[in-house]
């Protein structure tokens, strides 16, 4: 039998993570670690949604407002931290709270639903049917918006 449970492939394991009213999930192939949300040193002149840096277990790293980078509305300030790993260190990505993780199977990932917005349309790679917006770590990493200090 070469039957195989088409279409139910499991991709890849999401966190699920409340960001503003959107719900948006980081696979966590490219996930560090979540933790809750630590003090943030701002720095003048810098664009709301980049908050700045903060200090985890003596290291440095940006952090990025994910909902006002997104541009989504968010009455409260974010409790948690998801820290990505990138080629050049980590980074932060603040959310309003950690939902959970679960399965991506491959048919639930609807491509042609794309996040309103144009950064949500750079850095996510679909939607799933219950409307999570998965974010693409790769081209997130990647955004020009995001390289500082490279001027």
């Amino acid at each position: 039998g070469a039957e195989r449970g088409r279409g139910h492939e499991i991709v890849e394991q999401i966190a699920v993570l409340a960001v503003g009213g959107q719900r948006v999930g980081i696979p966590v192939g490219g996930l560090r670690e979540l933790i809750a949300c630590p003090p943030i040193a701002t720095l003048p002149g810098l664009p709301a949604w980049m908050p700045v840096m903060v200090q985890i277990r003596g290291e440095l790293m940006v952090v990025v407002d994910l909902a006002r980078w997104l541009e989504l509305e968010a009455p409260e300030p974010p409790t948690a931290l998801a820290v990505i790993e990138g080629p050049s260190g980590p980074l932060g990505l603040l959310a309003h709270q950690v939902i959970g993780f679960r399965a991506l199977p491959e048919e639930e990932l609807a491509r042609e639903q794309v996040a309103t917005g144009a950064v949500a349309a750079r850095i996510t790679r679909g939607m799933t049917n219950d409307l999570v917006a998965i974010l693409d770590v790769g081209r997130l990493l990647a955004d020009p918006e995001l390289i500082v200090g490279s001027t």
